[in-house]
């Protein structure tokens, strides 16, 4: 069975809204039988712009490759999170720990330097600073890693979701990288 085409139906609609309007205006003078004769108006005027059968193949496949570039890389952040160690894992929580876009790292740390090459985070600047640890500089999540945790959820790196226990506070505090508490305790 063939379908009914979209101009023949928004035409159709079209001219049974402006019968039912015109004889509700009849029957009952007032506002809303105007705004049905609009409504038919509005499918007509829509009949002339509407497409029959939809998209061509040609757009559907031009419309699919437009997309999948920012979801396929999303999805490899989030495997890429997913498959981090507890130690990296650590250092993403700082940003989310300090509340800051940007935090100070040591230059020498094997999870900074493993989480830069696998692209999640990224130096800002060209300024290192001394401190209790070295070299360290400042480094922010790239986007498309900040879009993976905040749409995984806090558990991706292993913060507890809710509100947390003190027994939860003390666990994380314990679990922080090293380095968190020689910088912040370093004159820089």
């Amino acid at each position: 069975m063939r379908s009914l085409p979209w101009r023949l139906a928004l035409r159709v609609i079209a001219v049974l809204s402006w019968i039912v309007s015109i004889a509700w205006l009849i029957v009952d003078p007032g506002f809303e039988p105007l705004l049905a004769f609009l409504a038919g108006a509005a499918a007509l005027l829509g009949s002339f712009a509407a497409r029959e059968g939809g998209l061509t193949p040609e757009q559907r496949l031009r419309s699919r490759r437009a997309m999948p570039e920012e979801k396929t890389r999303e999805e490899a952040m989030r495997i890429n999170i997913s498959a981090l160690d507890d130690y990296e894992k650590a250092v993403l929580r700082e940003f989310f720990i300090q509340e800051r876009n940007t935090i100070r790292v040591p230059e020498e740390d094997v999870a900074v330097a493993g989480l830069m090459q696998k692209g999640i985070i990224s130096i800002i600047g060209d300024g290192k600073f001394r401190a209790g640890v070295g070299e360290t500089y400042l480094v922010s999540l790239s986007p498309y890693a900040r879009t993976a945790i905040l749409r995984s959820g806090p558990q991706a790196i292993g913060l507890p979701t809710g509100n947390l226990s003190p027994e939860q506070g003390r666990e994380i505090q314990n679990l922080r990288p090293g380095f968190v508490w020689d910088i912040k305790h370093s004159d820089w």
